[in-house]
């Protein structure tokens, strides 16, 4: 539930921004991310594979799982979201993508793992998932500049 409301708040802040700007946008959304985004936003021929995270805003982890397939996409990118977790609301936004039509940067990172151990004690490997280091994202003030990241500076 916490997940699905922060993608509607992200949506929210985008189609507003969108809206404020005069543009025409196109969202699809998927009920499963088997294939690494949540999210197809198209906005003046530019279409974005969007793979969402989040994050409280007192956690820990190191690194964030990137699931290989976006990075065939030809505009992948993810969003991390970081929020309070009593009120939701989002405190922080994070960017890890290139340029609009630009595929993702090199995700040849180390192999992600279950985080939770079978009876044996034994942490499966994801092999479709990589652990992409959190000081890899730009962190963003603003969801205005998420906008200007996904679809390039516009009025």
């Amino acid at each position: 539930m916490v997940e699905q409301t922060l993608e509607y708040r992200f949506l929210a802040e985008m189609t507003a921004g969108l809206l404020t700007r005069g543009m025409h946008y196109e969202i699809l959304r998927g009920d499963f991310d088997t294939n690494g985004y949540d999210i197809v936003i198209e906005v003046g021929g530019v279409t974005r594979h969007i793979q969402l995270k989040a994050s409280i805003i007192c956690g820990r982890s190191s690194y964030v799982p990137i699931h290989t397939a976006l990075a065939a996409k030809p505009s992948g990118c993810v969003v991390r979201m970081r929020y309070e977790p009593e009120t939701l609301a989002i405190t922080g936004w994070e960017w890890f993508g290139g340029q609009p039509g630009e595929r993702l940067p090199d995700l040849s990172h180390r192999v992600a793992r279950h985080t939770k151990a079978n009876s044996e004690g034994y942490k499966a490997v994801r092999p479709h998932l990589r652990e992409l280091k959190t000081s890899q994202f730009e962190k963003i003030a603003e969801p205005s500049v998420i906008l200007d990241r996904l679809f390039g500076s516009v009025p």
